[in-house]
């Protein structure tokens, strides 16, 4: 009677350390976050209109999404480590910004990227519901040995309103590094 009831804890005790585990294993594949692969655009500096201008910092970076039901195709292959990130490398990537103007905070969505452009919507992120609030279009060039971005920002809700030219000073593109 003994061995049955020792049976019996172990067997509830493996059941729940099997829902713990999965349930941890649920929730970091549930909330996985994207795998940043590379920061495309970066610069900061002005919208101006007449003599009115702002602060502006717009960053646009290549990512990764995997979908929970491929991570876990990944985890059940029992790959390794240089299998798993050959694995995710395949992924298809998307862009996620974000944009900066005065003390505004942008989402940029409808991403566009060319060899040197780039455009968006800007979603106000302020709120529960999603609105556009913008579109900004941006040309990068070499000026003087600089790399500079010049382009227009149209601004149809919040504090900013109207039409504004850019300029900005743009780092060059590349990886981020030390991720998967």
């Amino acid at each position: 009677m003994g061995y049955i009831k020792k049976l019996v804890g172990m067997s509830v005790a493996a059941v729940v350390i099997l829902s713990i585990v999965s349930g941890i294993i649920t929730v970091s594949v549930t909330a996985m976050p994207r795998v940043p692969v590379a920061v495309v655009y970066s610069g900061h500096g002005f919208a101006l209109n007449g003599d009115e201008f702002h602060v502006l910092r717009i960053q646009v970076i290549k990512v990764r999404e995997p979908k929970p039901r491929e991570i876990m195709g990944y985890i059940g292959a029992n790959m390794s480590l240089k299998e798993l990130k050959a694995a995710i490398a395949k992924e298809r990537t998307r862009y996620r910004g974000r944009l900066r103007v005065g003390d505004e905070l942008y989402r940029l969505d409808n991403i566009t990227t060319g060899d040197m452009t780039v455009s968006a919507d800007l979603m106000n992120v302020s709120g529960l519901t999603r609105e556009r609030a913008g579109h900004i279009n941006i040309t990068v060039m070499q000026y003087e040995g600089t790399r500079i971005g010049e382009g227009t920002l149209s601004m149809y809700k919040g504090a900013y309103m109207g039409e504004y030219q850019v300029l900005l000073a743009v780092l060059p593109p590349h990886p981020i590094k030390g991720r998967i």
